[in-house]
């Protein structure tokens, strides 16, 4: 009887445990991507110096994307921004032709931003912090 009773309570524990344990909830994280990047790699490696782009990120959701165009010139132009537009951690880049594109983001661990056009960064960009 006194194993019996041991044992049960050890099963109660256990699902004690495990319930509490499964009303704990990741918390999304925010980061601040406000500021200046400019591309550094992606999943393939470094990126070569003309594919280099930069995007600037002001508070007020206007900004710059700077680029090389076909023959090998800088330019930029301006750029409309949203962050959360398909939940936490997404971005809205809106171009100045009013094309836009849609990334999911995230920061590694040495405060650099990562954008992926999959919420599994199955491709994903990786930007270092700059000036335009």
């Amino acid at each position: 009887m006194k194993k019996l009773q041991t044992t049960m309570m050890i099963c109660v524990l256990a699902l004690v445990a495990l319930t509490l344990n499964s009303c704990i909830e990741d918390e999304p994280y925010l980061w601040n991507i406000t500021g200046t990047w400019q591309l550094e790699q992606n999943q393939y490696g470094v990126v070569g110096d003309y594919q280099v782009v930069k995007y600037n990120f002001n508070p007020d959701g206007t900004g710059g994307y700077g680029y090389f165009d076909n023959r090998g010139q800088w330019g930029s132009e301006p750029i409309l921004w949203r962050d959360g537009v398909r939940g936490i951690n997404t971005l809205q880049v809106t171009y100045q032709d009013g094309t836009y594109d849609i990334y999911y983001y995230r920061m590694d661990g040495s405060g650099n931003l990562i954008l992926s056009d999959t919420p599994q960064f199955y491709k994903w960009e990786l930007f270092i912090p700059t000036t335009m």
